[in-house]
Order: C-alpha cells, then structure tokens, then sequence
C-alpha cells in the first residue's frame, strides 16, 4: 500500500499515531488531522511527513473547541516554526463551532 502511496502524484496522508514514525514516505503535499494527538512530539512527527528536502506542504487539523485549546497549548510548548502563536494563529482559520 506504501508503494501505491508514493507511486501517486498527489499524496494526501490522514495519519495515525503508528504511521507517523517510521514511516519512508516520498513527498506527501498535505497532511489532515482528523484528531490532534494528545503528545506534542506525536504532532510533530505527523506533520513532519510533509515538507522534507525542501518541499513545501501543509498540515491540516479538523476539530472542536477542545481541539483549538489543544493546538494552542502545543504551539505554545513545542515553537515548531519559530513564530509567536500569534503570528501562526493569524495564518489559520477557526470556523465557530457548526450545531447539527
């Protein structure tokens, strides 16, 4: 299945905590969290899927309330890209929460 994964032009990855370490994977353009893991370093290394020897790519994180207090709090303790939270906040987009 790897092998199908790196054969495709546009690779979309959905990981899970096991698939994020380990894994040799060629360029993946974007990676959707469906989920934010509850480690930091977890995070970390699912988005560190994309943008490997130069590449660009782009992380995706689906979630509540909980999930943006959760993002928030990681960004805090990990400065994965050298930006205030502030200035990474500004780049990402909160939806309000949709009631169905």
């Amino acid at each position: 299945m790897l092998e199908k994964f790196n054969r495709n032009p546009k690779r979309i990855l959905i990981p899970s905590d096991v698939l994020a370490r380990g894994t040799d994977l060629s360029h993946v353009d974007c990676v959707i969290n469906y989920n934010l893991p509850s480690d930091d370093k977890l995070f970390v290394h699912r988005a560190g899927r994309i943008g490997r020897a130069g590449n660009e790519g782009h992380v995706i994180s689906v979630g509540d309330k909980e999930t943006k207090r959760l993002f928030v709090k990681m960004l805090k303790t990990t400065r994965l890209w050298g930006d205030t939270v502030e200035e990474i906040m500004e780049e990402y987009q909160f939806e309000k929460d949709i009631n169905r």
